[in-house]
């Protein structure tokens, strides 16, 4: 039996960064429209500006349990609202414990959160980011062209 699931992310209060109140009302809307809607076998929400080692802990296992056994998954949606950044050629989703001197240990990248997703073979992935720099490459970047934005998409479809 196929199954849909739902991965939401709510951050309005940072250690190192400014709080982002909005943030805690836009995860709430969120969350009671995805249940709301009732087309979602399982969803996990993140909200109350989680940490990142309890973050991503919990994503890892949210991931894992449709990997073992392997369910067969119609539809991904994704949802971040926070602070967002660029780092190299990746766009960076920040806990609330986000330090500078440790990016990796306290930032989601998109190349990672896009990795754990194709490992679950989805059929369709929807990802709404409601942070500052989402969308620059593809909108706001001097290079913004057609094929530029077909780069761009197609190391998104990548297997990882």
């Amino acid at each position: 039996m196929s199954k849909r699931i739902a991965l939401l992310i709510g951050v309005s209060n940072y250690e190192n960064e400014n709080n982002l109140p909005p943030c805690d009302a836009d995860i709430d809307l969120m969350a009671d429209i995805i249940e709301s809607s009732g087309k979602y076998d399982a969803t996990l929400i993140l909200k109350d500006s989680p940490k990142s080692i309890d973050a991503m802990a919990k994503i890892r296992s949210f991931i894992t349990d449709f990997q073992n056994p392997v369910s067969d998954i119609d539809e991904i949606f994704f949802y971040y609202t926070g602070h967002g950044a660029k780092h190299s050629d990746d766009f960076l989703f920040l806990f609330s414990d986000f330090n500078n001197s440790k990016i990796n240990a306290t930032s989601l990248s998109n190349d990672d959160l896009d990795g754990m997703l194709k490992s679950l073979n989805p059929k369709l992935t929807v990802k709404v980011v409601d942070a500052c720099q989402a969308g620059i490459e593809y909108i706001k970047s001097e290079q913004a062209s057609e094929r530029n934005l077909e780069n761009i998409l197609e190391k998104s479809k990548k297997r990882v």
